[in-house]
């Protein structure tokens, strides 16, 4: 695995703070310190959004500023991009690592689905219901799209490697003419979904993100 977490300098949040950046991280609905759900179905994309929409203000209002930059990885790249059409009032500029634009494997049955992901839920989780409505959403939308390009009216930097899994790279590229004037592609040859943690691509890309939301 190309994992490097022991080292020191992985950590992304400590890497914007020590460039003059407040960086804020949050537990959606069901993750982390946030309410629980015994239905993890429930928590949709759009419901994770609205969880971001609600954070973005509340932050804003405490550093007293109009605007943030935001960041989202993997399915996060879906829940931003709707705050990024429904709330653009909110942000500056977005950033997407690995995004979820379908289209990268077949669809995988609702019932088949279902199955697994009790199997996984009560051997994992003592019979809490897993928040991830979002993945739902990604395994069963197949060649359609689970991100709504021409409705971001933010600028954005797409971050994607070739050798991920979730990642349809045609649909990097079709995305990039689609989002508005100022957004960016780069395209991290052999990267997979997590570059930002992977030992050959994480320099780069947080200096690529560092100068996207300097400029």
């Amino acid at each position: 695995m190309p994992w490097q977490q022991s080292i020191k300098d992985y950590s992304v949040c400590e890497y914007f703070a020590k460039n003059g950046y407040t960086v804020w991280r949050l537990d959606l609905s069901g993750y982390g310190k946030s309410g629980k759900y015994e239905d993890g179905w429930k928590v949709t994309t759009q419901h994770a959004a609205e969880d971001e929409i609600y954070a973005l203000e509340k932050i804003c209002e405490l550093q007293g500023v109009e605007k943030l930059d935001l960041l989202g990885w993997s399915w996060g790249t879906m829940t931003t991009s709707k705050v990024a059409s429904q709330r653009p009032d909110l942000l500056k500029k977005v950033v997407w690592l690995g995004p979820c634009f379908g289209g990268a494997f077949e669809a995988t049955p609702v019932t088949e689905l279902h199955g697994m992901w009790v199997d996984h839920t009560y051997a994992q989780d003592g019979g809490h219901g897993r928040p991830n409505g979002g993945a739902k959403e990604i395994m069963e939308i197949g060649d359609g799209w689970l991100i709504d390009t021409k409705a971001v009216k933010v600028p954005v930097l797409i971050i994607t490697g070739d050798n991920d899994f979730y990642v349809n790279i045609d649909r990097c590229y079709q995305a990039e003419k689609e989002l508005p004037e100022g957004s960016k592609l780069l395209h991290l040859h052999g990267a997979g979904h997590a570059m930002y943690l992977e030992k050959d691509y994480y320099q780069t890309t947080r200096e690529a993100i560092l100068k996207f939301i300097s400029e």
